[in-house]
């Protein structure tokens, strides 16, 4: 997990989102946000576990490496329903973790708490039903071109 947090970009994300919400951000801000381990490790193991949930079957038909959940049928001999089991079990303890922090965040802006959760539920979204990335014909396609391309009839909307 000391690679997978971060290979999976979610602090270069943030980074990147920092420079384009309305607030000013701080240099104090900044400096938290590089220096805060705890939050950004958090934020990271629950978008690299998300996407391995999502895509690991795929993938692995492909050929590319291992990911969390076969590392954990390989280290305890479990099922693929237990390690998956397992790794949502994990995913809900970051996410425990995360929340915490922004409950008794003291230095960050609230928009910039706000922030980093709504990223990670961006990736729940998109592995939600399997790799909604990557694979096209998946319900991420239909639920992404309803939210975007498809009007509110003026009824639902009341």
């Amino acid at each position: 997990m000391g690679n997978a947090w971060i290979s999976i970009c979610i602090p270069l994300f943030a980074m990147q989102a920092l420079g384009v919400k309305a607030e000013q951000v701080t240099l104090t801000e900044l400096k938290c946000l590089e220096n805060d381990a705890d939050f950004m490790k958090s934020a990271g193991i629950i978008a690299r576990l998300v996407d391995d949930l999502g895509t690991s079957s795929d993938e692995m038909a492909r050929g590319d490496v291992p990911k969390a959940i076969q590392f954990y049928m390989n280290d305890t001999g479990a099922s693929e329903e237990a390690a998956r089991n397992h790794v949502k079990d994990m995913v809900r303890e970051e996410w425990k973790k995360l929340n915490k922090y922004a409950m008794e965040n003291k230095t960050l802006l609230h928009s910039t708490v706000e922030m980093i959760p709504n990223l990670l539920k961006g990736a729940h979204f998109f592995y939600m039903y399997g790799d909604g990335y990557g694979i096209r014909d998946k319900e991420t396609e239909v639920t992404m071109s309803k939210l975007l391309f498809d009007p509110i009839p003026a009824s639902d909307a009341e």
